[in-house]
């Protein structure tokens, strides 16, 4: 076994644990294999509502996450995941959410103007970030390499503070959507 596969079993192993016990604890990352990883622990831990704010909702990232979506508004009628889009339409991954779950899933458009003036930044910001209803969330920082593979962003399972501040701002940035 290589250090390389070592190292990626334990930070799989932690975040599984980190996962299954809600823990507070901050896990970062840097690779689209691990966002991924992050993701997909997030919408298994949710239980009624999902937010993400996007710059674009990547095929390329969130096609392998759509059995998971599927299976948490399956769940449960009630569960809702809402989906903020700075870049880009109604792909054809969205359309095929919302055409099956229609009720349960909100999709808004955001100019990137929108979402500077609410943060008060006038350089250029994107904001990707995937929130949950039981305190997790994941928040990307840097996107700038993504077509290399590399992201740059935190997570954490149970950090309420924060949580509530990201959820308040995508209510905040989808309201004048």
């Amino acid at each position: 076994m290589t250090k390389d596969s070592s190292l990626e079993r334990d930070y799989k192993t932690q975040v599984n644990e980190a996962a299954g016990k809600n823990s507070n604890r901050v896990f970062s990352n840097s690779s689209l294999e691990h966002a991924y990883f992050l993701t997909q622990k997030l919408i298994h831990n949710a239980n009624h509502e999902i937010k993400i704010i996007t710059r674009k909702f990547d095929a390329r990232f969130y096609q392998d996450l759509l059995p998971d979506f599927k299976s948490f508004l399956e769940k449960d009628k009630k569960n809702k995941l809402a989906i903020g889009i700075m870049e880009g339409d109604n792909n054809m991954l969205l359309k095929d959410l919302k055409s099956q779950f229609d009720n349960q899933v909100e999709i808004y458009f955001f100019s990137k103007a929108q979402s500077q003036a609410l943060i008060n930044k006038d350089k250029d910001v994107y904001i990707n970030y995937f929130v949950n209803d039981t305190n997790g969330f994941r928040y990307e920082y840097e996107d700038e390499k993504i077509d290399d593979g590399v992201v740059s962003a935190f997570a954490n399972f149970n950090d309420e503070k924060s949580a509530r501040v990201l959820r308040d701002f995508f209510d905040k940035l989808t309201s004048v959507a």
